[in-house]
């Protein structure tokens, strides 16, 4: 970077305000510490014209900030209700019978999802370029908080994004279309249908994600394979497209002989424009203010180096968008265009896309728990590809696709194409390594560490600061067992210190009763619980998977598991080979991983020891047959027994006469079916742990098995209220992470 095009004096007064806006937003208070060390900053060098010009658009950024939604830590109920919604076509999405849009109401901006029938989808498709008032009778949420460490807060990304909540239309009480008129959204949502109507799938989808941001459920599946190569935020994050339009319209604008005067205001318009054409999404806004900054600075004659240029797009994209900075897209733009700003692009694109995937690689362990290290390679080789064919060729399809119908054989080659570059893409599984995530002081530190070595020229020592964090983040320096709330099923993880020991007992899974036509897609359940938490506690191997039945609800996601770990051993109880789930997963089991079937009495693993107490005989995979487990760790003993009915608890009572748990994990989601009160009494329970889903359609827990425990004096853990619930070899209690419940508990990082 240059610092003969300015002084870089912005840097101190964008950072005051972001430090300020980000002390506001989250409520944490390190922030105002940092926000008070620059105010001493520029104090100290007698800044005040930066401090102005500071104290200016902080005010700006806080009034901005006053009109935005509030983030809300404690327990909120849902509310049903009756809302009159506008709703503008263009962010309809369309996933199987599932209708998501935005909508604005009076309570603010709502995320809105509705069910369809069949016949009703095509009517949907064709409302993308209009804008509707619906009145619907619903369920209006601030969103789901956090429930697994590691895991994915809803209702924290409905804030970072302006929604002011959610909103779930039970029944549509009325529909009606406003009057025609011309908007930037309409001419979206038109060319977003005409998409999807004139291409094929494949095709449609890239041409969709490339031209509008558009990525429904679709995209998502094939998004999937391009986060292992660290490519995805070509789609998401870099606002490449929105640099490549803009520069067209500059070009059309001066062949017609425009003058930077002349062009300035009809180059505003397409900005904004244009922002609402590409969806609006983080790396669009960051993209539409440095272009602006840039026509601006091109009017005045004014010089500003690269740094000062960066810092006043940092506190524009907060003006837009007071939450920006707790975005994820967010940070990974921003970080980006920061790096770039000292990585040189000569000599060498190779060398570039090297130090743009080792540089970033803390902040991407914190935000994914995973790296990819060939990732800045393939996005520095891939630009080239992206600017020169994809992007003028998908314009040109498009445009040629608006004049005449395209030929079919022509279009079959176009789907060949992305084809071949998705799987060109996608095949990249051994390039991501799992990591974990490591504290976040010592991200910032190892990020700014990074960034200062690489310019004093002690490149080989950058290294350390990629090696540090991945060491901290999948080196835990606890021992834990888990109990994952996976919705309405089970999963327990036994962790070892060092992560030399991971066992996974059952894995939940979807139960799904609706038709293939109204499934759409559906990522495994576990993307959201199982598997994020795993590699949050930087987790790459499991020692041995346990499956206790064959039940969908236990073993449905244990597939997914192998697609992203390396599973040593799998156990089953004897004979569940004859169930119907369990045979499907067996034929779809890598080679290497050993399948072995047991009975009682039997031991297993090393540091948590468990004891197989049922089943005796062989049996079928049910319920019935469901593998029965005891361990004694950290002075607790645990027992975990499936969806073992009573018949089966009182089996255990006379075939162990001694046995005893300080911790029970509740039988069959808490169903009357289990937990005998006689069962319990027996025991001597002091703790119980109910794995079920919220609101669940089966009513778990059953009233009869809560009264049975508060009967029995024990204190009962639910995953439904409180989240995952855990134990660790560092404290006596049991730990939750649910913040808003009783607003105590202990609590994970919040994803974004």
């Amino acid at each position: 970077m240059s610092k003969a095009n300015g002084l870089n004096q912005l840097i101190f007064p964008s950072l005051l305000v972001s430090s300020v806006l980000l002390a506001s937003t989250t409520g944490n208070s390190w922030f105002w510490l940092v926000a008070i060390y620059f105010l001493l900053v520029l104090c100290c060098k007698r800044q005040w014209r930066l401090l102005a010009v500071a104290v200016f658009c902080g005010f700006f950024c806080l009034w901005r900030l006053s009109y935005w939604p509030t983030l809300e830590l404690g327990a909120v109920a849902d509310e049903t209700c009756q809302l009159t919604c506008t709703v503008k076509g263009d962010t309809i999405e369309i996933n199987g019978d599932k209708i998501t849009f935005d909508a604005w109401t009076t309570r603010g901006k709502l995320a809105v999802t509705t069910y369809a029938a069949k016949d009703e989808v095509a009517t949907w498709r064709t409302l993308r370029n209009k804008e509707l008032q619906i009145k619907g009778q619903g369920v209006y949420s601030r969103g789901t908080p956090q429930r697994n460490l590691g895991g994915f807060s809803y209702r924290y990304y409905l804030y970072a994004h302006g929604y002011s909540g959610s909103f779930q239309i039970k029944k549509i009480l009325g529909k009606t279309e406003t009057p025609a008129s011309f908007s930037v959204q309409r001419l979206r949502g038109y060319l977003i249908s005409h998409v999807e109507t004139t291409f094929p799938p494949k095709t449609g989808l890239y041409l969709k994600a490339l031209l509008f941001g558009h990525k429904d459920g679709a995209f998502q599946s094939i998004a999937q394979g391009f986060k292992q190569t660290g490519i995805l935020h070509l789609f998401s994050i870099s606002g490449l497209h929105l640099w490549f339009f803009f520069g067209l319209v500059d070009k059309f604008l001066r062949r017609v002989g425009l003058t930077k005067e002349e062009s300035f205001l009809p180059m505003v318009l397409v900005l904004v424009g244009g922002f609402w054409l590409f969806g609006g999404s983080a790396s669009v806004l960051r993209a539409t203010c440095a272009v602006f900054l840039q026509r601006v600075l091109a009017l005045g004659h004014w010089r500003l180096s690269s740094l000062d240029r960066f810092s006043l797009v940092l506190v524009g994209v907060q003006l837009v968008w007071p939450t920006y900075l707790l975005t994820t897209g967010g940070h990974l733009s921003l970080y980006l265009a920061w790096l770039l700003l000292y990585v040189p692009q000569r000599p060498g694109k190779w060398r570039q896309g090297l130090w743009l995937s080792l540089l970033p690689a803390p902040l991407l362990m914190y935000l994914f728990a995973e790296w990819s290290w060939v990732g800045g390679i393939l996005t520095v080789l891939c630009v080239p590809l992206f600017s020169w064919l994809l992007l003028p060729g998908s314009l040109l399809l498009l445009g040629a696709s608006l004049i005449t119908p395209l030929p079919k054989v022509f279009l079959e080659i176009v789907e060949g194409f992305f084809e071949v570059l998705g799987n060109l893409l996608s095949g990249g599984g051994g390039f991501s390594w799992i990591t974990g995530q490591p504290p976040v002081l010592l991200v910032i530190g190892c990020l700014l560490g990074g960034v200062y070595l690489y310019e004093c020229r002690s490149k080989w020592t950058v290294m350390l600061c990629v090696c540090f964090p991945l060491f901290v983040g999948s080196f835990p320096f606890d021992e834990r067992i888990s109990f994952v709330d996976v919705g309405q099923g089970d999963s327990v993880v036994f962790r070892s210190r060092g992560n030399r020991e991971v066992m996974v007992l059952d894995t939940g899974g979807r139960l799904n009763f609706k038709e293939d036509w109204a499934q759409g897609y559906q990522a495994p359940n576990s993307e959201y619980t199982l598997i994020p938490f795993l590699k949050s506690q930087g987790v790459r191997r499991i020692s041995r998977l346990i499956l206790t039945h064959g039940d969908v609800d236990h073993m449905g996601d244990a597939q997914s598991l192998f697609e992203t770990f390396v599973v040593e051993e799998v156990l089953l109880p004897a004979g569940s080979h004859q169930h119907e789930n369990i045979q499907k997963l067996i034929r779809l089991l890598p080679e290497k991983t050993v399948v072995r079937e047991i009975l009682a009495p039997e031991r297993i693993g090393g540091v948590f020891s468990l004891e197989v107490l049922a089943p005796e005989t062989v049996g079928k995979g049910e319920n019935e047959d469901s593998l029965v487990l005891t361990a004694y760790w950290n002075h607790r003993r645990f027992l975990f027994t499936g969806d073992l009915d009573q018949a089966g608890e009182r089996r255990l009572l006379k075939d162990y006469h001694q046995l005893r748990a300080d911790v029970l994990k509740v039988g069959h989601h808490g169903s009357r079916s289990s937990t005998d009160p006689v069962f319990l009494q027996a025991l001597q329970v002091k703790e119980a742990v109910i794995s079920c889903g919220v609101k669940n359609s089966f009513g778990h827990p059953h009233e009869e098995v809560l009264t049975a425990l508060k009967k029995a004096q024990v204190q009962v853990w639910r995953t439904d209220q409180q989240g995952m619930i855990y134990f660790s070899s560092q404290s006596a209690q049991a730990a939750w992470v649910r913040k808003d419940w009783q607003k105590t508990g202990v609590s994970g990082r919040i994803m974004r």
